[in-house]
This record gives structure tokens, C-alpha cells and sequence, in this order.
């Protein structure tokens, strides 16, 4: 009897359509969602080196600015009450050559510190005719806003950290990807995680957002004028209140860093120019608490004084 063998026939079989419909299906969503996670870790990883930044630029300023209210200054009067107003505008003129936020203020100033004339004479070789810094930007008719202005506050933080008589090897602590000339006018400024400008403000009078300055002068006097003899004569309520030099990022969405951007400020006013004698006794007697212009953008700032309270 012969037995007869048959084979099989063969069950391997490929795909269908809409399963290899589904398999990309879930590939394109879980390689989203990845991409989503990595884009959230880059930013929170520039965010941390902003911080960083900030932080160490912080370290530098604060022990200087603090310093100010111990400074040895000559002071001139037929009273107390007099002599003590005449040091505190001798100190807060002081504070504006050491410490200027604007190239106006170095402009001014009469350099009679080795601080103040390093400040002075770096400005002296940026600003000669024919060079960049002194150019008006391309489409500007107003001579005002040549390239040392477009980032002036930036700039003149990285002159006082940079050649400021306090802390003269300040620069050791920044990597070179935390330095840069954002507008190339061959003034250097400190930049944030995303290549931005680190912006400055020494007298940030009318801040909304600081979490330290209550804006109350009785709570928190000027620390330059703790006597509070500011303001009127006889000296009484309402004296200048604690405002502390503010270093900012704009962020993810430099609002509030760029001078050519719509939300520029949120408010915050800066003393940018050097007072007359008049105007140095009251830079912040008076001052109002500024407005946020655009809240969703301001969110995402950066600021010292967020920094300090977190130590």
C-alpha cells in the first residue's frame, strides 16, 4: 500500500494595508512625542544656563553695589542734615560712574575712580568716528539709535564686571559661549541660553515683578540712605525705597530683551541718563509701580531677584 505526501501549502502571508496604516500611525505619534520631550529638555537646559549666567554676574554686582554704602565720599554742609544729603548724592554719583546701565552715563561721568576711568576709556576706543559702535542702524533716521544704544544696558554690564576696579578677574567665571557681540559693534555683551543679550538696570525704580523690593520705604529703605534723609526738608515720609540692581533674560521669547521688540520693558523705567545734583537726592522718590504690557510674555523672564530669593 502507497501512502501519498502532500505538502502544505505555505501560511506565511505578509502585512495587510491598514496594518502598516497602523504601525506608522503609532511610530509618527510616539516620534512626536519625543521630539515634543526633547524640544522641553533644550529648553529647560538653556533656561538653567541663563540662570547660571545670571547668577554668577549677580555675585560680581551685588558685593560692588553693596559696597556703596560704606564708600568713603566727601561730603560738604553747614549741618548734619546737610552733610548727610551731600554724601548720599556724592555716593549715588559714585554708584552711576562705577555702575552705569547706559553709555550715556559713561559719557558723563568725571572718572575720578580707577573703576569709573577703565569704564570711561573702553567707551573712548568703541566710540571714534567711522567705527561700528557710533554707526546709526540701516533705516534709522534718528542719530540717537546708533549700535552702542541698541544694547547699551547689556553692554555696560559686561564693562563693569569686565573692568570694574571690585572684581577684576570677574571674567574667569564665564565660559565663551556665555560672551558675544550680538549687534557687532564690537562691544561685548553676556548672553543667555538662547544667544540673547543678558540685559541690566541698575536703579530699577518702578519693577512690578520683583519678589524682594516691596516698594514700601518704611519695610525697605534705600540702603544707600539709611538715615532716610531724602526727599523733603525736613526729611518725612515718603523717603526713596530698596531698589536693587535688576539683571534680566527675556527668555524663550526675548520679550522684554529686544529694543526693536512690541513688548519692550513691561514697565520697568531706568534711570538711563546722569542726573543733575537735584535729581540724584530723589532718583527713586516717588516712583510709581510700573504695568506689565503683556503678561503671557513676561512669564517666561528671568531675573536676579527671583535668584535671590530662592538661595
Amino acid at each position: 500500500m502507497t501512502t501519498c505526501l502532500h505538502t502544505a501549502p505555505n501560511a506565511r502571508r505578509g502585512f495587510t494595508l491598514v496594518e502598516l496604516m497602523v504601525v506608522i500611525v503609532i511610530i509618527s505619534i510616539l516620534s512626536s512625542l519625543m521630539l515634543a520631550g526633547l524640544a522641553g529638555v533644550r529648553q529647560r537646559a538653556k533656561a538653567d544656563k541663563t540662570r547660571s549666567t545670571i547668577r554668577k554676574i549677580h555675585e560680581i554686582v551685588m558685593p560692588q553695589y553693596e559696597s556703596y554704602t560704606t564708600r568713603r565720599v566727601s561730603a560738604t554742609g553747614s549741618d548734619r542734615l546737610a552733610l548727610a544729603k551731600s554724601r548720599l548724592e556724592n555716593v549715588r554719583r559714585l554708584l552711576v560712574t562705577e555702575m552705569p546701565d547706559n553709555w550715556i552715563d559713561v559719557q558723563s561721568n568725571s572718572a575720578t575712580t580707577a573703576g569709573a576711568r577703565a569704564i570711561k576709556a573702553r567707551h573712548s576706543t568703541l566710540n571714534v568716528p567711522g567705527s561700528r559702535f557710533a554707526t546709526v542702524r540701516a533705516g534709522e533716521t534718528d542719530a540717537s539709535k546708533t549700535y552702542g544704544n541698541l544694547y547699551a544696558n547689556a553692554e555696560t554690564l559686561f564693562c563693569v564686571v569686565s573692568l570694574g576696579s571690585f572684581a577684576s578677574d570677574g571674567l574667569e567665571a564665564f565660559r565663551s559661549d556665555e560672551i558675544g557681540d550680538v549687534d557687532g559693534d564690537k562691544a561685548p555683551e553676556f548672553l543667555d541660553g538662547w544667544n540673547r543679550p543678558i540685559m541690566f538696570i541698575r536703579w530699577p525704580a518702578a519693577f512690578p515683578k520683583s519678589i524682594i523690593q516691596s516698594g514700601n520705604p518704611t519695610l525697605q529703605p534705600d540702603p544707600l540712605d539709611p538715615q532716610n534723609i531724602s526727599g523733603a526738608s525736613p526729611p518725612s515720609p515718603p523717603h526713596d525705597w530698596m531698589t536693587l540692581p535688576l539683571i534680566y533674560s527675556g527668555g524663550p521669547d526675548n520679550a522684554a530683551i529686544d529694543p526693536l521688540g512690541s513688548d519692550d520693558g513691561f514697565g520697568i523705567k531706568s534711570t538711563n541718563t546722569f542726573p543733575p545734583s537735584a535729581a540724584l537726592l530723589t532718583v527713586c522718590y516717588g516712583n510709581q509701580a510700573g504695568s506689565i504690557t503683556s503678561p503671557t510674555a513676561e512669564r517666561d523672564n528671568i531675573y536676579n531677584h527671583d535668584l535671590m530669593s530662592k538661595r
